[in-house]
């Protein structure tokens, strides 16, 4: 089965509990989750809806169909972690006019996102026979009749949907051996001998250059309107959610995209040698500038590290541009401002003084509506894993230590990744020269101490080490989840 590295809120995922090394035992399964026991107990797989909130970790182990006492011990854990806005999909053509007689290419895709089913929408009705197409990057269909076409992705089942794509409106104007003539005004003659035997009106297009509806803040991206059907000189108006803006030009270009940009954009086309005849306003083209981890807004964590000893007191710092800030969590199924506290116009920290033993999340809020990265945070009374709260840069190094309460950091100590044992206990740090995406993962580390026959060992939870992509020029690639299985490798 396909694998992707993203699921989004309300997405329907399912996990897998495989035991290795099993022969050809019949088993039983039992899943739990923060230690309560789930009801599909019985079957290998378990199916869940993903919720934007939800920060449990699962676990499952497997039991003997026959002897009851045998059993394996507890999987390694998985979380499963959900990004909160629903993907949007993206249609472009080639033309948006069709000579009769031939064809217009459409191209459908989820920016960002794969493993999707595509289906095809002319004048708000299933297009058939191009109702779906299975797991193509940027499927294709050609059509030859014109009308307003739209795009949608469903994945997974029940089946999540995107929303849906942009509306490409396609025009026929006639048989492509037919002259063309521009008539006075905003209309076009279709000629078929020496007779206009109908006309139809200069139309004005909106596109985007890049063709991204949502970018993200500091990108560059240009509005560009395009008059079709004749070369008469133009002058432009354009209108922002449906506010006269005062640019003229044919282009509006965006060096450095903020939230203020985010609205629906129209243009329509002026003759300048007769202010009096216009095009229709365009089509309305959504942009959507949306704040990513390298945005203005930032969450600032001292001690620099997702585990903190319960007797720690923790700083975060919300850092903004904005007159406003304040610091947010949610722990346990709701939220609260940090430190009891709203809006802040200072730069004072919040202190966190109190025990998160299952871990919270925070992340800091600007007065303009920016949100930072959120960040994992928890406390333990006897060790604790050394790990950057913040995602490392692809190319980066990384480094991990491990840290016991009385004794600082320790010289010998043993490192996992997801439950494996990557580095035995002959070093105090697990060095990672330059990180790639390939080293995401749950870490891990162990201190074994010999002070009689029965040795002590000190082992601590497990953080997750994330690998942020190098910035690309236009906007950063990412890959997308469709089916989630989890392999449990057990001990037994």
């Amino acid at each position: 089965m396909l694998i992707w590295s993203e699921i989004f809120h309300l997405e329907t995922v399912t996990l897998r509990c495989e035991i290795t090394d099993g022969g050809d035992t019949e088993w039983v399964y039992e899943w739990s989750t923060s230690g309560t026991k789930l009801p599909q107990e019985q079957s290998e797989y378990l199916t869940i809806t993903v919720d934007f909130n939800d920060r449990r970790r699962y676990y499952c182990k497997g039991k003997h169909k026959v002897d009851e006492n045998m059993e394996t011990e507890w999987s390694n854990s998985m979380s499963l972690k959900a990004i909160f806005k629903k993907p949007q999909a993206h249609l472009t053509s080639d033309t948006t006019s069709i000579q009769q007689g031939s064809s217009v290419t459409l191209t459908c895709s989820v920016r960002s996102s794969s493993g999707w089913k595509y289906y095809w929408y002319k004048d708000n009705t299933l297009y058939k026979p191009h109702t779906t197409q299975d797991f193509s990057d940027h499927p294709q269909i050609s059509v030859s009749v014109g009308g307003s076409y739209r795009c949608r992705g469903g994945r997974g089942n029940p089946v999540y949907y995107t929303d849906d794509s942009n509306t490409v409106s396609i025009s026929t104007v006639g048989e492509s051996d037919n002259t063309i003539w521009t008539c006075f005004g905003k209309s076009v003659c279709i000629l078929i001998g020496n007779c206009c035997v109908f006309s139809v009106s200069n139309v004005a297009v909106l596109t985007l250059d890049p063709n991204w509806s949502e970018i993200y803040t500091g990108e560059k991206i240009t509005l560009r309107c395009e008059i079709h059907r004749g070369d008469t000189e133009w002058e432009y108006e354009w209108r922002k959610s449906d506010s006269a803006l005062s640019e003229t030009e044919s282009e509006i270009r965006i060096t450095k995209a903020h939230s203020g940009h985010t609205g629906d954009y129209s243009c329509r086309g002026k003759m300048k040698q007769s202010q009096d005849h216009l095009t229709n306003w365009s089509d309305k083209v959504t942009l959507t500038v949306s704040v990513d981890m390298d945005s203005s807004v930032s969450l600032r964590v001292s001690p620099n590290r997702s585990q903190h000893f319960t007797s720690e007191s923790i700083s975060l710092s919300c850092e903004t541009n904005s007159d406003k800030r304040r610091v947010r969590r949610f722990y346990e199924n709701s939220y609260s401002d940090c430190d009891h506290y709203s809006w802040r116009t200072s730069t004072s920290p919040c202190i966190i003084s109190w025990t998160v033993y299952n871990g919270a999340v925070f992340w800091c809020e600007s007065g303009s509506g920016e949100f930072s990265n959120a960040v994992n945070i928890s406390t333990h009374a006897y060790i604790i894993l050394e790990s950057p709260v913040h995602p490392v840069t692809e190319g980066q190094p990384l480094t991990l230590s491990c840290r016991l309460w009385t004794d600082g950091i320790l010289s010998d100590v043993s490192f996992y990744k997801n439950g494996k044992l990557i580095q035995n206990g002959t070093s105090g740090q697990l060095n990672i020269s330059a990180v790639s995406k390939s080293d995401e993962g749950f870490y891990q580390c162990e201190r074994t101490q010999v002070k009689s026959l029965r040795p002590q060992v000190w082992k601590s939870s497990e953080s997750w080490a994330s690998v942020k992509l190098k910035a690309f020029p236009y906007h950063i690639l990412l890959i997308t989840l469709k089916h989630l299985y989890v392999k449990c490798v057990f001990l037994i």
